[in-house]
């Protein structure tokens, strides 16, 4: 979809088994409230029953409170959530969270029947779900229309980038 995922959002009728949500950086006041409660609480209206979302969010290691904002504005919105990392080539330690609605949290998986993936088997996903001391949850609130805690927790984080 390339349009305003807000309006969107708020008009779609149909829905879907998967979500992935990859958008730019929450960097400016624009793009900060495709990361809030408001956002993907709306999100629900097109996840389809038993469905699963994925949303790009961030990097844990460079901006460990926006991440963790993005998880808990997830959960927020009534997501069960997964979050985990990987390492991105270009972008380093990357971070990422899998959604369910209400529920339990999902946990990652490989489908049975996928042929062996060069990269990634089942202990690989599960590595990728434990965080290092340095980048574990940290006590932020989530971001919201009114309050987009995520920029303010962006800026100062990439500020010495």
């Amino acid at each position: 979809m390339h349009t305003d995922a807000f309006g969107w959002l708020r008009t779609a009728a149909a829905r879907y088994d998967a979500v992935i949500v990859d958008l730019p950086d929450p960097d400016e006041t624009a793009t900060a409230k495709l990361y809030s409660v408001e956002f993907y609480a709306l999100l629900h209206n097109v996840l389809a029953p038993g469905g699963r979302m994925v949303v790009q969010a961030g990097s844990p290691y460079f901006a460990p409170r926006s991440f963790w904002c993005i998880e808990a504005s997830i959960r927020e919105a009534g997501f069960a959530t997964s979050p985990y990392h990987v390492d991105v080539p270009s972008f380093g330690d990357w971070g990422f969270v899998l959604a369910v609605s209400g529920g339990a949290a999902p946990t990652p998986a490989i489908p049975a029947g996928v042929p062996p993936l060069r990269f990634l088997d089942a202990e690989v996903l599960r590595a990728a779900t434990v965080f290092p001391p340095d980048r574990r949850r940290v006590d932020v609130r989530p971001s919201t229309l009114l309050e987009p805690r995520v920029l303010e927790y962006a800026r100062a984080e990439w500020r010495s980038y």
